[in-house]
């Protein structure tokens, strides 16, 4: 699946800082295993999936997220998706970059 992600937050995963992307999608059809591309560029397998609702994400959510707090997350996330409100109900996804000698993670 394609995911468009700003410059700074695939630099943020390409650090492994970054392990997750957080979406108000209406449904999500990751799995587990799925491959996710970033912005075409830059490939990972998703590990996990998540329903919650914007005000249940905890701490480490929003670091997984690359965020520091959770007023960081909030700023970045409602500039993005301005009409969320904490009963927002969100796709956490959750991701690793492919292991192994044969893998590709990033794609000129």
């Amino acid at each position: 699946m394609l995911i468009f992600l700003k410059q700074r937050y695939v630099d943020l995963v390409r650090a492994g800082t970054k392990t997750s992307t957080i979406r108000p999608w209406p449904q999500c059809r990751l799995i587990p295993g799925s491959p996710i591309s970033f912005n075409g560029h830059l490939r990972v397998v998703c590990t996990t999936v998540e329903r919650l609702s914007l005000a249940d994400l905890s701490d480490a959510d929003i670091r997984a997220d690359g965020f520091e707090t959770q007023v960081n997350f909030r700023a970045a996330f409602l500039s993005h998706y301005p009409t969320a409100t904490d009963d927002t109900l969100v796709w956490v996804i959750r991701f690793a970059l492919p292991t192994g000698p044969s893998s590709i993670a990033a794609v000129a």
